[in-house]
């Protein structure tokens, strides 16, 4: 019984042994069992492989041995024994048949490579395979540079150290921990080079979560390759970068510690994505999301860079955008605040929040500073205000609804041009049927703009070269102020227009200049009051800068027929020109007979054959007979009336100039004096009217009443017995021959 028994110690130690040795028979003496010491040396180099302690071995059966206090020290080399490793466990049950040890007791097994302790383990010597089904902990040794070593944990793990490499399996709340990187999952295996140089790849599955390179993930699976400090992440993969909060999605997540990059790569179910944080000043936290095919974030300096590629997409809480390619760059965070540089897009850029959508080359984003830089052919439309904005460059301030547009400075021919839709304009729908009457846009350009919105209100404000075209209205000046508004069907209706340096403002049949100029669209007239009347509505207003009070406000209108102060074959053979009207301040106001324009302050008027001054004139303007171009009908001046046609000149207080009619009427005080031959005349009132040939110079009728045109002077005295104003007329002294 003592030589079987220790011929199955022999099996028992082969069993346990790492490297296996020759199959050979093994002999004792008969002989005590207890403190036992049972060595192996190889037949060949007669270098020793192993040697078994045991505190004592007892006989079961045939097909189990228990052995109690068990030791075993494992060798290698092929000259000399080098102790490898040492298994120690409290008791263990050999069957030297199948040459399987099991036990319930602790198992403590330490080497080079690696140390491992558990509860309730299984080997398996032919398989060389091992199993502890409780309590398992496992350090795994490195040779690496920072010599940290790799420590599991789980409820179960198997070894396989057959091959080139020991193979840990572990299970039952799996855990890898080292200094760069924590794991928790359902499954690990774990692959352990046998020279000592470390982990050599971990592959986790189940609920995987990791801390790794200061950054948290979340997969179905993660292979991790330590010594090379990478990691692939597959099965829903998410990430999170701690120091800045950014948070990657996609298919696959490939980590790269040593070059701090985290790739991530989507597909058309399963697309790449990032979230990235800023903590605005306000304390309000904005969040944007980004889809792409593949994102890479990479760490340096305290920053994390993210290129983004392939039919990239942002959402953010105000806007929706997309692009080719993506750039962005997120701070680490202070004091728990999340910081985000930039982000700048390229590439059939398209950009949509509550001022419509924006297309372009080129997008940035900067978040500290709240703006949005869309640059390269940039394009904003908005439907709802009926307005579309073309410029190289433009830019949003979102804090504060408001932003700027830019032409580009190396290209004279490149401008900023803003159309904004209108209602049909009452220049349009005088004279044809109303139902016919178009929607045409005002076009304004400039080399820049500044744009802000509130509520339902906007307002552009354009500088240098600025020009502006619409259905009934043509101006250009260096600086120009739109006010626009949208009513609730979506309509947006420009409510005024502020111009200023060097204002030009062309019509049909009317053209002026100024320094300074209000310009209120045409619109449509509301219905008449109960009286029929239709208030008229002011459009234009011209005045003099203060600072440049040389240049005074100039109104061209079209020529003025003959007045009546000659006849007509002298004036057929005069050439018509234009109506060059100045003063200090000049406005229009128009209604759906006419339009009407004021002059104050310093009158002065050049037209065809006539030049004028006096305080006021308003000048009205009407389609002709059919249609077409409006012309002037009526001209009334007040306030120190000059006027002069060639020998003629008049001085009066009221001058009205019947254009159709070829008719002026003088009054207050009028005086009409002939240079040809001196001749003068003066009354109450003057009448030239060329259409009946006549000229009618009237008294003042009692009561301060005026008699007709064709009618008599009186010659009654008035209530305070004075007698009326008598017509006077002085005739040319003939010299005697």
């Amino acid at each position: 019984m003592p030589a079987r028994l220790l011929n199955i110690l022999c099996v028992c130690c082969a069993v346990l042994a790492w490297i296996p040795a020759p199959a050979r028979q093994t002999t004792m003496l008969p002989g005590t069992v207890s403190n036992f010491e049972l060595p192996n040396f190889n037949e060949n180099t007669g270098v020793k492989e192993w040697e078994l302690f045991g505190d004592k071995a007892k006989y079961i059966n045939d097909n189990r041995v228990d052995v109690y206090g068990i030791k075993l020290n494992l060798f290698e080399g092929k000259t000399e024994a080098v102790l490898r490793a040492t298994i120690k466990s409290p008791k263990a049950r050999v069957n030297p048949n199948t040459k399987i040890s099991e036990s319930e007791s602790t198992i403590d097994v330490s080497a080079k490579d690696f140390d491992m302790n558990g509860k309730k383990w299984k080997w398996n010597g032919d398989k060389r395979f091992v199993e502890v089904f409780s309590d398992v902990n496992i350090t795994v040794k490195s040779r690496s540079k920072n010599g940290d070593p790799t420590k599991l944990k789980g409820g179960y793990a198997s070894l396989d150290y057959g091959g080139d490499s020991n193979i840990f399996v572990l299970k039952d709340n799996a855990t890898v921990k080292n200094p760069e990187m924590s794991l928790t999952c359902d499954r690990i295996k774990l692959d352990s080079a046998k020279s000592g140089n470390g982990v050599g790849g971990i592959v986790a599955s189940g609920n995987v979560k990791m801390s790794y390179g200061g950054r948290n993930a979340e997969a179905e699976r993660a292979d991790i390759f330590p010594e090379k400090e990478t990691a692939t992440l597959d099965g829903n993969p998410k990430i999170v970068d701690v120091a800045t909060k950014a948070k990657l999605g996609g298919h696959r997540i490939a980590l790269d510690r040593g070059a701090q990059k985290v790739v991530s790569f989507g597909t058309l179910k399963n697309r790449a994505s990032a979230e990235i944080f800023h903590d605005g000043s306000d304390g309000k936290e904005q969040r944007i999301e980004i889809f792409a095919d593949k994102i890479t974030m990479l760490k340096k300096d305290g920053k994390n860079s993210f290129d983004f590629e392939g039919n990239v997409k942002i959402l953010a809480e105000d806007f929706k955008a997309e692009c080719s390619k993506l750039t962005a760059s997120a701070l680490d965070s202070s004091e728990g605040k999340a910081a985000l540089e930039f982000i700048k897009g390229t590439g059939n850029v398209k950009f949509k929040n509550a001022d419509g959508t924006a297309t372009g080359e080129e997008l940035e984003i900067y978040p500290e500073k709240s703006e949005i830089w869309l640059a390269g052919k940039a394009r904003l439309e908005n439907p709802e205000r009926g307005t579309a904005l073309t410029a190289a460059t433009v830019v949003f301030i979102r804090d504060k609804n408001s932003g700027m547009a830019l032409s580009d400075a190396k290209d004279k021919n490149s401008f900023v041009t803003v159309s904004i839709d209108e209602s049909p304009d009452i220049g349009s729908a005088v004279g044809v049927d109303k139902k016919s009457a178009t929607r045409e846009p005002t076009v304004i350009k400039s080399k820049r703009l500044n744009f802000s919105r509130a509520d339902k209100s906007s307002e552009f404000a354009f500088f240098k070269d600025v020009s502006i075209r619409s259905s009934d209205m043509d101006a250009f000046c260096q600086k120009m102020n739109v006010y626009a508004e949208t009513d609730n069907a979506g309509t947006t209706t420009l409510k005024k227009i502020s111009a200023s340096d060097n204002v030009t403002v062309k019509q049909k049949g009317y053209s002026a200049e100024a320094e300074l100029a209000a310009i209120y669209p045409r619109i449509k007239l509301k219905s008449p009051g109960e009286d029929g009347s239709k208030k008229p509505h002011k459009y234009v207003e011209l005045s003099t800068d203060p600072s440049n009070p040389g240049r005074r406000p100039t109104v061209k209108l079209p020529p003025v027929k003959n007045i009546g102060l000659k006849g007509s074959d002298a004036a057929s053979k005069i050439t018509p020109t234009e109506t060059v009207i100045k003063s200090d301040k000049q406005w229009l106001a128009s209604s759906e007979d006419a339009d009407r324009y004021y002059f104050q302050g310093d009158v002065t008027v050049n037209g065809t054959d006539m030049n004028a001054s006096c305080e006021k004139i308003e000048v009205t303007m009407r389609p002709k007979r059919g249609g077409g171009q409006k012309e002037i009908t009526q001209i009334a001046m007040t306030g120190g009336v000059k006027l002069d046609q060639q020998l003629k000149e008049v001085r009066c207080g009221r001058a009205d100039i019947y254009a159709d009619e070829q008719m002026i009427v003088l009054s207050d005080d009028p005086v009409v004096i002939n240079r040809e031959d001196n001749s003068r005349v003066s009354g109450h009132r003057i009448v030239y009217n060329k259409g009946t040939q006549s000229i009618a110079v009237e008294g003042e009728a009692p009561g301060g009443q005026t008699g007709g045109i064709n009618s008599e002077p009186s010659l009654i005295p008035d209530e305070d017995g004075d007698a009326p104003a008598r017509p006077t007329i002085k005739l040319p002294i003939r010299q005697k021959r």
